[in-house]
């Protein structure tokens, strides 16, 4: 198996049934995400990226979707990307307080 065939059958697997969501929520599995996080360009991980953007604030009020959350933003340097973040914190900043 090449590299780029490995990443592929990774995001096709976490992206089934919204594994990404269940996985950062996961006391044990939001740890393979994060490790994801950390050792993936961010052009490799962009479908992780979405996803977390669409359940952000389901994210954002878990124990451990939050710890995702962290590595994203610690190791997330795009700048629409970043912006994409703020925008995500500022439509709920209430809530997260």
């Amino acid at each position: 198996m090449t590299q780029d065939e490995e990443f592929k059958l990774i995001e096709e697997t976490l992206l089934q049934n919204d594994n990404v969501c269940l996985l950062a929520k996961d006391k044990e599995g939001h740890h393979m995400l994060e490790k994801i996080i950390t050792s993936f360009s961010e052009e490799k991980r962009k479908y992780i990226f979405n996803n977390i953007v669409e359940n952000f604030k389901e994210l954002a009020t878990d124990k451990q979707g939050l710890c995702v959350l962290k590595k994203l933003i610690e190791f997330t340097k795009d700048p629409l990307s970043q912006k994409a973040i703020i925008s995500k914190i500022l439509e709920n900043a209430l809530e997260y307080v």
